[in-house]
């Protein structure tokens, strides 16, 4: 089995625990209407997205550090920062910063600077997703939930950086959450990946 395909086979190990935790709602919500207090239960849905989400960035930053070294152009690399620097916005290098890296091959600072640059990268949206496709040479054209994948991505970020409450008068709201929903996303990003998957395999 190659690199790319473990990736894959990660990803559907992933993706068997997100629909682990929408199982695990589906079977305790009845005891959440008793209880009456819904967030007991959808904060397991809102696990299952931020699940969702990691699981295929995972998936696709592996994808790209292993490709982009191998086809990268010199275009490619301009917003890549050299090893070491990345997350610091360091931009010049000198020869002292040099001495530590002297027994690597220009090949190794490439791939190792990429690698480095994607293990500080979120994709934020659909665009972002398709703008590093581009740098290994796949065409996402087939897939067509764009705006549907950019929801889940910003509930992600509403569940991750604003506990998913509710921007509204009463502060202890949450934003509504729906199993179909979410049932509805994993099948997006499985089919994302899908894609992805089949265009890496016809190069």
């Amino acid at each position: 089995m190659n690199e790319i395909e473990q990736y894959k086979q990660l990803f559907d190990r992933n993706i068997e625990r997100v629909c682990s935790l929408r199982k695990i709602y589906n079977s305790l919500k009845s005891d959440d209407v008793k209880e009456g207090k819904e967030y007991k239960f959808t904060d397991i849905l809102r696990s299952a997205v931020v699940l969702l989400h990691s699981s295929f960035e995972e998936y696709y930053r592996s994808v790209l550090s292993s490709i982009l070294p191998k086809v990268c152009t010199e275009d490619d690399l301009k917003n890549i920062s050299f090893l070491g620097s990345a997350g610091n916005h360091k931009d010049k290098i000198t020869l002292g910063g040099l001495l530590k890296l002297r027994e690597k091959t220009v090949e190794q600072l490439i791939t190792e600077s990429i690698q480095e640059a994607l293990s500080f990268t979120s994709f934020n949206d659909y665009q972002d997703i398709v703008s590093w496709s581009t740098k290994i040479r796949i065409d996402l054209s087939e897939f067509k939930d764009q705006e549907k994948l950019n929801k889940l991505i910003k509930r992600r970020h509403k569940i991750v950086h604003e506990a998913d409450n509710a921007n509204d008068n009463d502060k202890y709201a949450l934003s509504p959450i729906r199993e179909n929903t979410v049932e509805e996303w994993i099948e997006i990003v499985c089919n994302l990946v899908e894609i992805i998957d089949k265009e890496i395999h016809k190069g």
